[in-house]
């Protein structure tokens, strides 16, 4: 599953974290986006977001790796 501490989601800077978990829509509902709990350092270039969907509450930890954007050749 994508989010997950085995398959983070790839995101270019620690600033977007937040943004792009507060809008995944929660897997277990199919309707409700995220409410941000928690935002923790977990290594390097690792991010561990706890959160709980607006519409069902049910609670979720994301995972993000920070990969920094190619330089150009």
């Amino acid at each position: 599953m994508h989010g997950t501490r085995q398959q983070p989601i790839r995101v270019a800077s620690s600033s977007v974290v937040e943004v792009r978990a507060s809008a995944l829509v929660c897997p277990s509902c199919g309707i409700g986006t995220y409410r941000i709990e928690d935002h923790v350092a977990s290594g390097p270039g690792l991010r561990r977001v706890d959160v709980h969907c607006r519409y069902c509450s049910r609670p979720r930890a994301l995972w993000f790796r920070l990969v920094p954007p190619s330089e150009p050749n």
